[in-house]
């Protein structure tokens, strides 16, 4: 929808027609269409995987700006024709980025543990000796944390 909207301003706004023109060759349309959700795919399963992992807002940051360096890589290895573009290698990039998205997404599903992210606390798991396995969709009550004790407030 979004490279819609730029090829109706290219066409409206744009004073060279070069540039319209550059903006609708097939190639472009083509990468348009197979890289930009499959490089959003993998930025959000980096990103999702690095906070599972990290315990500083800081060290989060470097991260996510170090799991961009692989498709720089291959956009620099590109654009210093060292790989000749061509429609096979778009192809080959394309499944090769759907392969990591998959093995991506399968392992921070593993890893996800949406309840540290809202409570701040890793969540209690049931033991394998027979430990109560609440079904899905259950609510967990947990108890209040500071001065509660036995119903009544500290004042």
């Amino acid at each position: 929808m979004l490279f819609v909207v730029i090829q109706v301003c290219a066409r409206l706004f744009a004073s060279n027609a070069a540039v319209v023109s550059a903006l609708g060759q097939g190639p472009h349309i083509l990468a348009e269409i197979l890289f930009a959700p499959l490089l959003a795919g993998w930025s959000i399963c980096v990103g999702i995987g690095i906070s599972t992992r990290a315990s500083d807002v800081r060290v989060a940051q470097q991260l996510g700006t170090l799991s961009s360096i692989p498709p720089l890589a291959v956009v620099a290895l590109v654009s210093f024709n060292v790989f000749t573009p061509s429609v096979t290698l778009a192809v080959v990039f394309a499944l090769v980025l759907l392969v990591a998205d998959v093995f991506l997404f399968r392992v921070v599903s593993a890893l996800f543990d949406r309840e540290r992210l809202i409570t701040g606390a890793h969540a209690q798991r049931a033991s394998s000796a027979g430990g109560h396995i609440p079904p899905p969709g259950a609510v967990r009550q947990i108890g209040r944390m500071g001065g509660d004790e036995g119903g009544r407030r500290n004042t």
